[in-house]
């Protein structure tokens, strides 16, 4: 996965035409297509340096395994340099001062290079005490010195700032995103964490996307299925002073589409089945944890894994006072989770084709669904079925309605359902951006993953 630190300033300057073998401002060549994040990479001029997360050390007195290759400048060189590193538990490869290439594992996420001890040295040493220059020199590259200068730049500068995240499935951006986010609260708050409302808040943000945005696919337990752009908003005094979020390329085909080994729908779905009440679950009709009563969750017989209950019940609370911090309420609560449920009836609904009726619309075999389903989005049953039975569509500059057979009217309903998912979640991050964004923010430092 690549880490890059952008001003906007910075990318005025790329912008311009420069000669063969000149800069016109920083180089980005780290290129996709890596595996877990250790892909190829072009470094810019400079060379590139290896990283462990806190000050180097060497017991044994020797070289460090990566260090000699580490100065290398050709692709080759650096991705052997990421291979060496990954094996040795290393995590980071500086190619230059805005960009690190970083190559996870679980063990190395969950290792004391992203303590609080971890966090407090690169801040003190790469910000507040920027005049020890050997303390920073001491230290090996790490996302949270990528982060400091990130943060020391926009408030020295005034101008915006943005660190882009680029791997594929499974590399690691969401993590390193919170492991950012987490790190420009300390910056701002001189060691606290969540000294403010924003802060409280944007410390919520990150449950929220993860419930209705994420899902186990074949690569990751937890893939982010959209594209993000967070913004962290300062004020003039380089506190956090608000958070947004901007969402792009939902995977709303996933609501839909048949599970593959491996793979689940949105975390939301397992959340809602194993989280509700009794009562949530008597008025939406849902069976509590029965995922196999959902055409859109039932996995096939051989390959049924299933949510945790625990987890997912607890995931449930917690989803409950993220949304209620980030200003949705209880009420506007139960209205999303009963869309939710009326998309899993949805996708319950048959249809059949009626053979004295062949030129007719489909007909439906599944009706006391479409009768829960009509309650639960508050239409009328009839009016449901026409929605699903009929289109309209443009012959010849005229409208007409077209009767859909029972495969045409399938395909409709799941239109429906992912279009119904599709407009909940980014009126649910439009109703989030209202209570958490400072519109008179000075400055803001922006994650793009």
């Amino acid at each position: 996965m690549g880490l890059f630190r952008k001003s906007k300033k910075e990318k005025a300057k790329g912008s311009g035409n420069a000669e063969p073998g000149e800069t016109s401002g920083p180089q980005y060549g780290l290129r996709r297509g890596a595996v877990a994040g250790a892909g190829e990479a072009q470094p810019a001029a400079g060379g590139a340096s290896t990283a462990s997360g806190l000050p180097r050390s060497d017991a044994d007195g020797g070289e460090h395994p990566v260090s000699a290759a580490a100065g290398g400048t050709t692709i080759d060189q650096v991705s052997q340099s990421v291979i060496d590193g990954f094996a040795y538990g290393v995590p980071y490869l500086r190619l230059n001062t805005s960009i690190l290439v970083a190559c996870h594992s679980e063990a190395s996420l969950s290792s004391s290079l992203f303590s609080e001890e971890a966090s407090m040295v690169y801040s003190a040493a790469c910000y507040h005490d920027v005049h020890d220059v050997a303390a920073r020199d001491s230290l090996d590259p790490h996302v949270f010195e990528l982060v400091a200068d990130a943060y020391a730049h926009m408030r020295r500068l005034r101008q915006d700032q943005a660190v882009v995240l680029s791997g594929v499935s499974g590399s690691g951006k969401s993590e390193t995103a919170k492991l950012v986010c987490d790190q420009l609260c300390v910056l701002a708050s001189n060691g606290g964490r969540h000294s403010t409302r924003a802060q409280y808040q944007m410390a919520y943000l990150g449950a929220i996307v993860e419930a209705f945005a994420s899902a186990a696919t074949a690569e990751s337990m937890g893939a982010t299925r959209v594209g993000l752009w967070q913004e962290v908003q300062f004020n003039e005094r380089g506190r956090i002073s608000g958070a947004k979020l901007a969402a792009f390329g939902l995977d709303r085909w996933r609501v839909t589409a048949p599970l593959r080994a491996g793979e689940a729908n949105f975390n939301v779905f397992a959340y809602l089945l194993h989280g509700s009440s009794s009562s949530e679950r008597q008025q939406w009709q849902l069976r509590h944890g029965d995922a196999q009563a959902f055409a859109y969750l039932a996995q096939p017989q051989h390959q049924r894994a299933g949510a945790d209950p625990a987890h997912a019940a607890q995931m449930m609370d917690q989803l409950r006072t993220a949304l209620k911090v980030c200003g949705v309420g209880s009420r506007q609560q139960a209205h999303v989770l009963q869309v939710l449920a009326a998309i899993l009836h949805l996708g319950n609904v048959r249809f059949g084709d009626a053979p004295d009726r062949s030129e007719d619309a489909a007909v439906v075999r599944s009706p006391e669904e479409v009768d829960v389903c009509a309650q639960l989005l508050g239409v009328s049953s009839a009016a449901l079925t026409a929605a699903l039975s009929y289109k309209t569509a443009l012959v010849g500059g005229d409208l007409c309605t077209v009767f859909l057979n029972a495969h045409g009217a399938h395909a409709q309903r799941d239109a429906l359902a992912r279009a119904l998912y599709h407009v909940l979640f980014y009126w649910l991050v439009d109703q989030v951006n209202r209570n958490t964004s400072d519109a008179e923010a000075a400055n803001h430092i922006a994650v793009l993953q």
